[in-house]
């Protein structure tokens, strides 16, 4: 008796999953480096912060020390939302497996979700000025951030091209940055995010041991300071940003709810074979205070 696609199912998952994995696996990703990636629970996943506590105050020999107050500011809710990819392939094509047609379903199915992944991460910067929300419900680069009480208004949010003095007036900038009470709270910038478009000119700045804008060369204190991150999904050809990556970690977050899963269903009238993906997270940033973005026009 010849064996088909339908009384090989189990095989045909493993070789489907199999090939789906190993493709999503190798495939290079941006997103992991710069997002933290962690576990979701229940439909939604809610995110407080809470101001500082600022300064000791000196105390007196014999009393109680000056009591302070945590302040709640905002809360984040990450609501986790489904995704899923579909493929049918007529019984006659698996039992011939032609082209090693269960492979490359695989691998395409395992293309398609590294992708998804890495576009909903990009976006999320893509976005930066628009639609990307923090917790203030402001756009991700804002000129007017505030904290939970309305007041301590601060900018990340500009619009210069990348060059060395664009470097050194966005890293004094978040050098500056103040918290929630406006006490001082400097991000330290250490990597930079950038489309293609800007790679030469991005690599110069930070990895020339002398200034590329200085006719005596002189000594390039960027030399070495930032990682550079190229992301061809970065759809803007001229925007870029400056991250402090220690506080990125903290702040981009994306909830896997369910990790990618792949699989298998045959009808027995037709003989067509459905092969699927399916995953479910939520992403984006809570705080702001780990980036500044150029919006350049």
């Amino acid at each position: 008796m010849a064996m088909t696609s339908n009384s090989l199912s189990y095989a045909l998952d493993e070789v489907v999953s199999g090939a789906a994995f190993d493709t999503l696996l190798e495939s290079p990703m941006i997103g992991p480096a710069i997002f933290s990636f962690g576990p979701g629970t229940g439909y939604r996943n809610r995110v407080a912060t809470f101001g500082t506590l600022g300064r000791f105050a000196q105390k007196t020999a014999g009393q109680e020390g000056t009591s302070g107050q945590i302040r709640q500011q905002f809360t984040r809710d990450f609501n986790h939302v489904a995704y899923s990819q579909v493929v049918t392939a007529e019984r006659e094509l698996l039992d011939d497996d032609r082209w090693g047609i269960s492979s490359q379903i695989g691998r395409a199915l395992g293309e398609s979700a590294n992708y998804s992944i890495e576009k909903d991460c990009a976006d999320v910067f893509a976005n930066a000025f628009t639609t990307t929300l923090t917790e203030d419900a402001l756009s991700l680069c804002n000129g007017a951030h505030l904290n939970g009480l309305g007041a301590n208004s601060q900018s990340n949010s500009g619009t210069t091209a990348i060059s060395m003095t664009s470097v050194r007036t966005t890293r004094e900038a978040m050098r500056r940055f103040k918290n929630y009470t406006g006490e001082e709270q400097p991000s330290s910038p250490n990597a930079l995010l950038i489309p293609p478009e800007l790679e030469e000119d991005a690599w110069e700045i930070v990895r020339s041991t002398g200034r590329p804008d200085n006719a005596s060369n002189a000594a390039n204190l960027y030399n070495g300071m930032f990682s550079l991150f190229v992301w061809e999904k970065l759809s803007d050809a001229n925007n870029w940003f400056m991250l402090d990556m220690t506080k990125a970690k903290r702040q981009l977050l994306l909830k896997m709810r369910v990790s990618p899963e792949f699989f298998t269903s045959a009808d027995q009238f037709s003989g067509n074979r459905k092969y699927g993906a399916y995953m479910r997270y939520s992403l984006g940033p809570v705080d702001w205070r780990f980036v500044y973005g150029h919006s350049v026009t």
